[in-house]
């Protein structure tokens, strides 16, 4: 699946604040894009492009990242494709050898949405979100931006009659009422904060650093949308998750459990793997011999480099379903785009990682959180 990084750095993106409703700015993206930066040259030799942006793009030097060309005459430019940064205001990307060597009419670069809609028009700073019905379950997001000016409120449906009206809520009202809660800042105030959201079209996970921390250690992770499921034809594999309270150190994302047994705060799938009854309660663990029982990903482990061998070690992170009595708890799936590093923060936040061997073809983000944890986000076209 096409896999969409989006950051705070990038042009034209959302400001996200602690101010009611700058949440919603950031999930909008899921369905409108950002950031119509027009392009003063495009040109291409060799099947090489380049382009020469107004306004300084945001790509980090060398970085690969996806962005769509749209507005030539010329329709071998416009794409949407993997791009290069090459400076400040310059990036290439290939297109066919024969595309007319210069760009004429009015060219422009943005970022896409990743095909979420909003089925409802929003009311104040109350929106839902719904993934695609291609490829994904369909089911939607409701968060209420609008209690506590730093925090949202998140909940997911299986089905919505209307911005207000929901079924197949998860979590139940009984497992955790009013919704799990999404910090958005430390503070209730104007001071933006930097943000990185991935998503592959069903899933998606937005990290915001919400202290403004240079190490980005305090940031906090939600999650939303379809996992691999150990059930075959599951429907019902959508989980969430989020905070357990109004603090925004109550981000229960980075933490992990050493038993499928153990129960774990914030985290719900739609339903069960059976695809009957409610909302269940679910858990997340890894390999913990190798990371020393980690408590938090990325938070403990063998030493890095290993000086066995020189590696890196990661571990797949796997969710179970918790049931009652919880000795019945049972794996579930995997959770997708994310490796737990098996070292105590083994990179620097916002370092990339292009492993070899079993990993061979998939590009890694570390994105450092709370508790000393770090975790690594896919960012190839591999999950």
């Amino acid at each position: 699946m096409t896999v969409r990084v989006y950051r705070s750095t990038d042009y034209g993106h959302p400001v996200l604040t602690g101010t009611a409703g700058d949440l919603l700015k950031i999930l909008d993206i899921l369905v409108d894009g950002y950031g119509n930066n027009p392009l003063s040259a495009l040109t291409q030799t060799g099947g090489v492009a380049t382009a020469t942006c107004v306004n300084a793009h945001g790509i980090p030097l060398g970085r690969d990242v996806y962005r769509t060309i749209s507005g030539a005459n010329e329709t071998g430019y416009n794409k949407e494709v993997t791009v290069t940064s090459t400076g400040t205001n310059t990036f290439t990307y290939p297109v066919l050898v024969g595309t007319p060597s210069v760009a004429t009419g009015a060219p422009s670069v943005r970022r896409d949405g990743s095909g979420w809609t909003r089925p409802f028009p929003k009311v104040g700073n109350v929106g839902v979100y719904r993934q695609p019905t291609a490829g994904a379950n369909g089911r939607y997001l409701r968060v209420d931006d609008n209690t506590v000016a730093n925090i949202a409120r998140v909940i997911g449906y299986e089905t919505m009659a209307s911005l207000s009206s929901g079924s197949g809520g998860f979590p139940t009202e009984t497992q955790f009422a009013g919704g799990l809660y999404a910090g958005k800042s430390a503070s209730s105030d104007a001071v933006e904060r930097q943000w990185k959201m991935y998503c592959n079209g069903p899933m998606v996970y937005l990290a915001i650093n919400v202290t403004s921390a240079a190490d980005w250690g305090t940031s906090q992770i939600m999650a939303f949308g379809d996992y691999p499921s150990n059930a075959s034809g599951d429907q019902f594999n959508t989980l969430i998750i989020a905070g357990t309270s109004a603090n925004v150190s109550s981000s229960t994302f980075q933490v992990l459990v050493t038993s499928l047994n153990t129960a774990q705060n914030a985290h719900f799938s739609a339903r069960s793997f059976s695809q009957i009854g409610t909302s269940v309660a679910l858990n997340k663990g890894v390999d913990n011999y190798f990371g020393s029982g980690q408590a938090y990903m990325g938070a403990s482990g063998a030493p890095y480099p290993c000086p066995v061998d020189g590696g890196l070690y990661v571990s797949a992170v796997r969710i179970g379903e918790i049931a009652s009595p919880a000795a019945n708890s049972v794996p579930r799936g995997i959770l997708p785009g994310v490796y737990s590093p098996l070292h105590a923060r083994p990179m620097d936040d916002g370092d990339i990682w292009v492993p070899t061997g079993d990993l061979a073809g998939k590009t890694f983000e570390a994105v450092n959180s709370s508790t000393q944890s770090q975790i690594l986000f896919e960012i190839s076209d591999t999950w």
